[in-house]
């Protein structure tokens, strides 16, 4: 493909991948205010950000087999036009109970845009070339965690929490039409691909067996649940427990999101001249690092906000040399079935995001250990992975 037509793609796909990013930043500046607005407690308002990591996680299963079969477009609009609906119903919630609901309904509609996305950049590219493409895709999406924090922080103020999801909405529909318009299919329907529940599960089960993929799928997803884990507490460590503003939490927010997609630009313009796996392994080790210095300097109270910050600054540079290279890696030798192995490996690391969000819900009484820890778990254990299954499985075919 020309340049052009990779810039065009990106821009069509960036922004069809943004939509967890969006769905998520856009509304973490008003968690506090519905703490109050529904007068419950931090950790039932936590349950909102977790019911959209559950829904997101979940519902790409389903549209990896389908997009397989019936081309990567059609599920497309069908999780478009979920996502409508449901933003709409988050912003009619009178209860926070009904919050929930529709935030994990918005999430089974905003994850098509990932799996399909995913599974686009695999239909055309090389594997060689994939990673390159999946860095500039970052480039696109994530602006959104650059400005919608502070987008979401000034909509708070003027307009009040409702309107944040209004707006959302209206991002679907424009999305939708976008689709519609200017994005071309990239895989053909396919007569003989069956998509019933023992074949979904059997393919599946080749995908959990293949020991590359799932090296690079857990590891990439720890990295991923460290993130989601100081998305999730961020707005209590540094608003209530340091006294941010709103406006400079989204400041700072948005400070972590550039870091976050200069790093996956760095990548690629190095992973051509230097092998994935090496700058993967590399920032694996980056990323364990980061975390126990976080993790340590919120333990004994050493540095103040400055001693979490910098390392944090750290940790989001290593995901975005880990995000690119372990998808572009994960989904190398599946040319034929990429929608399903989008799907799965969606499915896991945002399931991992889950559980670290859910778990942090339930610490959520010391804000900042809690997330310095989940942090430096994450990213110890996203290593070990990356050392015990995919560098092991490396020497075991080499010896061989």
């Amino acid at each position: 493909m020309t340049k052009n037509n990779n810039l065009k793609l990106a821009l069509i796909l960036g922004f069809l991948s943004a939509f967890a990013p969006l769905s998520i930043d856009m509304y973490l500046s008003s968690m506090p205010t519905l703490e109050r607005y529904f007068a419950v407690s931090a950790d039932t308002i936590q349950l909102t950000l977790a019911s959209f990591f559950i829904g997101f996680s979940f519902g790409q299963a389903f549209y990896g087999p389908i997009s397989d079969k019936y081309g990567r477009k059609p599920p497309l609009y069908i999780g478009l036009l979920i996502f409508v609906v449901a933003s709409v119903g988050c912003a009619l919630s009178t209860t926070v109970e009904w919050l929930i609901f529709f935030r994990f309904l918005e999430a089974l509609g905003a994850c098509a845009g990932g799996v399909i996305s995913r599974a686009v950049v695999r239909d055309l590219y090389h594997p060689s070339e994939a990673s390159k493409i999946y860095s500039y895709l970052m480039l696109v999406s994530s602006v959104a965690p650059m400005l919608s924090p502070i987008a979401g922080g000034y909509i708070l103020i003027s307009l009040g929490w409702k309107a944040i999801f209004l707006i959302l909405a209206a991002l679907g529909v424009i999305s939708l039409f976008s689709i519609v318009f200017w994005l071309e299919e990239s895989h053909a329907k396919n007569r003989t691909e069956s998509i019933a529940i023992k074949n979904v599960a059997n393919e599946y089960a080749k995908l959990l067996k293949h020991k590359y993929f799932m090296g690079y799928a857990l590891s990439g997803g720890f990295a991923m649940a460290g993130m989601f884990a100081y998305i999730t507490s961020s707005p209590f460590v540094f608003i209530d427990t340091f006294h941010l503003s709103v406006e400079n939490y989204g400041i700072l927010f948005g400070a972590n999101a550039v870091i976050f997609v200069l790093s996956a630009q760095i990548n690629a313009r190095i992973v051509n001249k230097i092998d994935s796996s090496v700058i993967f392994g590399t920032a694996m080790a980056m990323l364990a690092l980061s975390g126990m210095a976080m993790f340590l300097a919120a333990l004994f109270e050493i540095g103040g906000i400055y001693a979490i910050v910098l390392p944090l600054l750290c940790f989001m540079s290593s995901i975005g040399f880990i995000v690119p290279n372990a998808t572009a890696l994960a989904m190398a030798p599946f040319a034929a079935n990429a929608g399903s192995a989008s799907a799965l490996l969606g499915t896991m690391q945002f399931s991992m995001a889950a559980g670290s969000s859910i778990l942090l819900g339930a610490l959520q009484k010391a804000a900042l250990i809690s997330m310095g820890s989940m942090i430096m778990f994450c990213g110890v254990a996203a290593l070990a992975v990356y050392i015990f299954v995919v560098k092991a499985q490396t020497a075991i075919e080499i010896e061989g």
